[in-house]
């Protein structure tokens, strides 16, 4: 078995072999060309029949320069796997920013690049709604009114408590402070839909899945996010 004690005193060099006539001598190759270096005989058995080559004794810098291989590696493939979860645009599905501003809520949300928005049929001079629609798979309805309280906890429970008294209601999937996401059960067909309540400043703005239309519960959770 080789004793490698003496590289030690060569880290600079990359050891390339010893002769096995000569074990006095180990040949190196620094930045100068190949040249040979004195160590002791021990560094091989007395069965040495032929030249060996030795490893390489692995600087500090070398070690720093795998380890920031790796780590540079590890990055790249972290970034990549992000980048393939989305598009161009920056959403799974290739959602914009939607700003409804002009139709007179000071606020943005996400939405399908070709989604129109549809002012609502209530007449009151407090409430009003929009209906957002974006494909077979995107109807979001929004209702705003001034704001009374700034309980964001209480307005949802409000709202959770008017989905939880309609007959067809079956389960809560997802509550949070501001918003849920439940399950409603007709004719044995599960639907899903959500609720979710935002201040905006003198507005109390309330969003919720669009009457009229069966969604799952992927579909609901995609516009669920979408108006946070």
């Amino acid at each position: 078995m080789l004793e490698l004690s003496f590289l030690a005193n060569y880290t600079a060099y990359e050891v390339v072999w010893a002769s096995p006539n000569d074990f006095t001598r180990v040949y190196t190759r620094s930045e100068d060309g190949l040249d040979s270096q004195t160590t002791s005989a021990s560094v091989w058995k007395q069965n040495n029949t032929s030249a060996i080559p030795i490893p390489r004794a692995k600087s500090k810098t070398d070690m720093h320069k795998k380890i920031s291989l790796r780590t540079g590696l590890l990055l790249s493939l972290n970034i990549l796997l992000i980048c393939s979860a989305c598009t161009p645009d920056g959403h799974e599905k290739g959602w914009q920013p939607l700003d409804l501003l002009p139709h007179g809520v000071p606020v943005s949300i996400m939405a399908p690049p070709d989604a129109k928005v549809k002012q609502g049929k209530i007449e009151s001079v407090l409430l009003k709604d929009l209906t957002i629609l974006g494909g077979d798979n995107y109807n979001v309805q929004l209702f705003y009114s001034p704001a009374v309280t700034n309980d964001i906890a209480r307005l949802k429970n409000d709202q959770l408590q008017i989905v939880r008294d309609n007959r067809y209601f079956s389960k809560v999937v997802k509550e949070e402070v501001a918003g849920f996401i439940y399950q409603s059960v007709i004719d044995t067909i599960p639907s899903y839909g959500f609720n979710f309540v935002k201040l905006q400043g003198d507005l109390e703005l309330n969003f919720q899945s669009g009457m009229n239309q069966l969604f799952t519960q992927e579909e609901v959770e995609m516009m669920y996010e979408a108006v946070k």
